[in-house]
């Protein structure tokens, strides 16, 4: 009687040791899963971060700031030549972009005057292909080959 009691008083204690181990399994599992995608999360951010940082010294240095003070005010968001009175930097940003701007304005319609040059002196498909049918024709008259 005592073993039936034993067996009886350890079979839920080893199914509620089970079903415990099989929740932490699961949850464990989840949270490698989540981990690896904060892992990837965290490399793309640090890309970005990276090229954002990049981008930034180059805008810096277009706008004629020194090297190390550009460095100095990557490293501190709060630096005072982001915005005094004698440089205000988003403005000078601004100014440099509105120049790019203006210049890739002057390209593309360069671009599309020359592309309309080009359409207006193209024939038109119609009378290619009715041209090519004639001469297709006049070769078969002729008994030569349509190659």
């Amino acid at each position: 009687m005592e073993v039936a009691g034993l067996v009886f008083g350890i079979v839920p204690i080893v199914v509620e040791i089970f079903s415990t181990w099989r929740l932490v399994h699961e949850r464990a599992r989840q949270f490698v899963s989540a981990a690896s995608i904060v892992d990837g999360s965290i490399f793309r951010l640090d890309t970005q971060g990276l090229v954002f940082t990049r981008e930034l010294r180059d805008l810096l240095d277009a706008i004629g700031v020194d090297k190390d003070e550009a460095e100095s005010m990557l490293t501190d968001a709060k630096h005072p030549k982001w915005k005094t009175a004698d440089t205000d930097v988003s403005h000078l940003f601004g100014k440099r972009l509105m120049e790019d701007g203006r210049q890739y304005v002057q390209l593309a319609g360069k671009i599309a005057h020359q592309l309309k040059k080009l359409r207006d002196n193209l024939p038109d498909p119609e009378d290619f292909a009715s041209t090519r049918k004639r001469v297709c024709y006049i070769r078969l008259l002729n008994g030569e080959s349509d190659s």
